[in-house]
């Protein structure tokens, strides 16, 4: 605001200035004009005085000049008005960005603030959830802070994230969050592991990759996944399917020793037995 301040009062100093100088030339030419105007009242009372006779023309022409001078010396007023009230309008529009600079700048600085603060306070929301998250695994596996984190890294390893053990959530993708969900799940080692829509808000790579570590849990834990999808890509890492139409199972299918693919296709037929068509079906990368 300082520096504002000495700007605004400069630019006011110069047009101060600017218009002492025009004032002061306004006195020179109009004593000028009066000094005209003796002059010739002089010479008339001189040849008043002398008994001589001005010609008219010559009367005429000195109050022409007289006549000519004021037109001119009134112009230059005008035209130095003009400049002066322009400069003034740029004065007031310097001073009123300023103003606007000046207040963005203030709102700025208040905005960097507030976002600082929310970083800190969500830092230490996260810190809060890591502290809480430990708890609850000690309570549930009865075990130690060390062998807690050693039990957490080791589910992280199972869902192929332990090399993001020291990253915030905030940096994951959104298959990495459902993985390091899937690892959560899995503290107590569930016999029965629920999942509704697990890859609805992926990408083909992230959902491919999340059923691959819920296929590998399934195997390695024995953990059985209850998943509900509308997904045949999805559907087709299952090993056995309930079909439901209007509330009711309509069919089921059982994978047995078939390949993805070909249970893949099974799965496409049935729905479309149902009136699924293609609605259901994503593009499958076998």
């Amino acid at each position: 605001m300082t520096i504002v301040i000495i700007i605004a009062a400069v630019l006011i100093s110069l047009a101060i200035g600017f218009l002492v100088g025009m004032i002061y030339r306004k006195k020179v030419a109009e004593s000028k004009i009066q000094g005209a105007e003796n002059e010739a009242k002089r010479l008339i009372d001189l040849a008043k005085k002398e008994g001589e006779n001005l010609k008219k023309e010559e009367i005429f022409k000195a109050k022409e000049e007289i006549m000519n001078n004021r037109k001119e010396l009134d112009q230059e007023i005008k035209e130095r008005r003009g400049e002066v009230q322009k400069q003034e309008a740029r004065l007031i529009q310097k001073e009123e960005l300023l103003e606007r600079r000046s207040e963005n700048f203030e709102k700025k600085e208040l905005e960097v603030e507030r976002r600082l603060q929310e970083v800190d306070a969500k830092k230490l929301e996260i810190e809060d959830l890591y502290a809480e998250e430990i708890n609850k695994l000690q309570e549930i596996a009865a075990l130690t802070k060390e062998e807690a984190k050693e039990k957490a890294l080791e589910l992280l390893q199972t869902v192929g994230l332990v090399e993001k053990a020291d990253v915030f959530p905030n940096s994951l993708s959104g298959g990495q969050k459902q993985r390091c969900a899937c690892a959560r799940a899995l503290v107590n080692r569930p016999g029965l592991l629920l999942a509704d829509e697990p890859t609805g808000a992926l990408d083909s790579h992230s959902a491919q990759m999340l059923l691959n570590t819920m296929q590998s849990i399934n195997r390695q834990m024995g953990s059985t996944i209850l998943m509900v999808t509308h997904d045949a890509f999805t559907a087709s890492y299952a090993g056995r399917i309930l079909f439901l139409r209007d509330g009711e199972i309509f069919t089921e299918l059982v994978r047995g020793d078939d390949g993805r693919s070909a249970f893949f296709e099974k799965i496409l037929h049935v729905l479309t037995m149902i009136g699924g068509g293609q609605s259901h079906v994503c593009k499958a990368d076998f």
